[in-house]
């Protein structure tokens, strides 16, 4: 029995994403920074100026950057998991 081939995908994000995510995430910070007390020490600030959480980018709930994101992710050709 022969070995399947598989290709290995990488996501990158347009800079038009990327830029909704940051403004996304300060505005998020912005209007609840004081309910975050418990998370400060898992969120830290990438050179990008990206927040991460547990070494993946945060994208918050507030903003439509999530809905975004799985739009792209469902008109892919490529089987993908976001």
């Amino acid at each position: 029995m022969k070995p399947k081939r598989m290709r290995a995908m990488n996501m990158t994000l347009q800079s038009s994403i990327k830029d909704k995510i940051l403004a996304a995430q300060e505005e998020a910070l912005d209007e609840s920074a004081r309910l975050q007390k418990g998370l400060d020490e898992l969120i830290e600030r990438r050179g990008d100026r990206a927040l991460n959480y547990l070494d993946q980018i945060w994208v918050p709930l507030k903003g439509d950057v999530r809905t975004l994101i799985m739009d792209e992710a469902y008109k892919s050709k490529y089987s993908i998991h976001p």
